[in-house]
């Protein structure tokens, strides 16, 4: 057992704190199969396109991406499933989680999910009776608060530095993690500008007990994500990042022309029915499966700036935990310093 081992790696039942976010619309059932085989917790996106997977029905998508990670994750290997709670999608997700949950298997393996991107206190309490551990994502310590109340088992704070929707006032993963572990019982996991060993002992030293990453996961040889869109990741730098309005609200990702021009006619003041017919004509699919990574979104967070690799996702988990025993050896080192 590493020095890393919380009570939340008890809680989803895998060996390292670390979480892959859900990041819609990507299909990332795939990654999360490999996140979950490599000791942490891989996670199913909730919310992807229909057609990515040949015209199926929502439901029928992710029914087929729950029995591939039944299928290919090892026997004691648990994954979850991430589903935006605002989404039109979300019923039939809910659904294909239900219905695949009636196998007693798949019960035990898929038995964590998180719930983001809106208001998920009134899903609570039926999800965990029905045997479920809940996950709530949250911008903000009053959400924080709110879910903790309702009953959350574990919370994801997500700072502004996060790739995709963010929330509109700019409280960052420094004040926001270290904020609501102080105020709630339940695991907190840190979001938003992770990206390697020195980020989970610095999360670790802000109260919380996890780190979730989405941008860098982005960048592993798993990832179902197109070669121009890592390799976008991997030029930018740390100011290579931009808020725009996305569908669900603001959402960072890089700057490139499609962002850019967004945010000028944001400056300009045009209309809501211009902007939405501006983001429709560049839908984010054009990104992630095309690689059209100029003209269209590329949600990433700022952590973008510090992503130099493609490895695959058991040595990029690997290589973040030796990092964090090695920036663990430097504070220790530092506190016996003042010591003496």
């Amino acid at each position: 057992m590493t020095p890393f081992h919380t009570p939340l790696c008890d809680l989803f039942g895998v060996e390292y704190p670390i979480v892959q976010a859900g990041m819609g619309p990507g299909d990332t059932t795939r990654l999360a199969i490999a996140v979950s085989n490599a000791g942490g917790l891989g996670l199913i996106s909730g919310n992807v396109p229909l057609g990515v997977r040949q015209g199926r029905s929502q439901h029928e998508m992710a029914s087929e991406c729950i029995r591939e990670a039944m299928e290919h994750t090892e026997r004691d290997k648990p994954f979850g499933v991430n589903i935006p709670v605002n989404s039109v999608r979300f019923p039939e997700v809910l659904r294909a989680v239900r219905d695949a949950r009636k196998d007693p298997a798949v019960a035990r393996k898929l038995r964590i999910i998180f719930l983001s991107a809106g208001d998920s206190t009134p899903h609570i309490r039926e999800l965990k009776e029905e045997g479920l551990v809940c996950t709530g994502v949250v911008p903000t310590v009053y959400h924080a608060q709110k879910v903790a109340q309702a009953g959350i088992d574990a919370i994801v704070a997500s700072g502004y530095e996060a790739g995709g929707h963010v929330n509109p006032d700019a409280v960052h993963t420094f004040v926001l993690v270290a904020a609501t572990a102080d105020v709630v019982q339940v695991p907190v996991i840190a979001a938003g500008g992770v990206a390697d060993g020195k980020s989970l002992v610095a999360a670790f030293a802000l109260g919380a007990q996890g780190v979730q990453m989405g941008t860098h996961f982005i960048c592993t040889q798993e990832a179902g994500f197109h070669p121009n869109y890592k390799e976008a990741i991997l030029r930018a730098t740390t100011r290579d990042t931009i808020v725009v309005q996305g569908t669900l609200g603001p959402q960072r990702g890089l700057k490139n022309s499609y962002s850019l021009a967004l945010r000028q006619m944001m400056d300009a003041g045009k209309t809501q029915q211009e902007i939405a017919e501006y983001k429709e004509e560049h839908e984010v699919q054009r990104s992630i499966l095309d690689g059209d990574v100029d003209d269209a979104p590329v949600p990433a967070g700022q952590e973008a700036g510090r992503i130099h690799d493609v490895p695959t996702v058991r040595e990029l988990i690997q290589r973040i935990m030796a990092e964090a025993e090695e920036a663990l050896g430097r504070v220790n080192q530092l506190a016996a310093m003042r010591v003496h």
